[in-house]
């Protein structure tokens, strides 16, 4: 699969309508109750890497970013960036999740989001979503742990790992550094630390 190694064939997997109707419940409830924050990135990079490995080829890739924030912890958005992988050249990843207070200092952030591409990668539908769980606390740190079923189309389930710090130098620059760990053996014939 470009940079990555595919081992089995993809099956269609959907959201339940269930699950659909349940969302769409709790993101039209809030929305009407809460205030609206948004916010829209653009960027140029010289790499579209992602946990450890590349999706444009170690080529440049364009970005963009729009999400949407309600007072109430509700957000959702997509992301979307040109790509080089396997026959795709484009990537989407649309997500909704909420915030939870624990106290002023600490919070818990759960996600869903999707990860689609304009093509088969190496001639399989790599469409994929992933969950995600995140403490952090204040804008300082935060540990974040990530499940992934049918990862890139492959049949396996995928687990990683990921932390990070952050050092407010100024109000304008900020220090950070991540480390991840992706136990992707099943899904791709390697783990991975990024």
């Amino acid at each position: 699969m470009g940079q990555l190694r595919r081992t089995r064939v993809s099956r269609t997997r959907s959201i339940t309508p269930r699950v659909a109707t349940a969302l769409a419940v709790i993101l039209s409830a809030d929305y009407s109750s809460s205030a609206v924050d948004s916010s829209f990135l653009l960027r140029l990079t010289s790499n579209y890497e992602y946990r450890g490995y590349t999706l444009s080829d170690n080529h440049p890739a364009a970005q963009a970013n729009f999400d949407v924030a309600w007072s109430s912890g509700l957000f959702l958005g997509t992301w979307i960036s040109t790509a080089d992988f396997g026959g795709a050249e484009l990537a989407a990843n649309p997500y909704l999740g909420k915030y939870f207070a624990l106290s002023p200092d600490w919070q818990v952030v759960t996600s869903i989001a999707g990860y689609f591409f304009d093509a088969k990668v190496d001639d399989v539908r790599a469409n994929y979503g992933e969950g995600s769980v995140r403490l952090a606390y204040r804008d300082v740190g935060s540990v974040q742990a990530n499940f992934a079923p049918d990862y890139y189309g492959t049949g396996a389930d995928v687990w990683s790992y990921e932390a990070e710090l952050r050092y407010p130098a100024s109000d304008t620059v900020e220090v950070s550094a991540g480390l991840g760990y992706q136990a992707g053996r099943k899904a791709l014939n390697y783990d991975g630390i990024y």
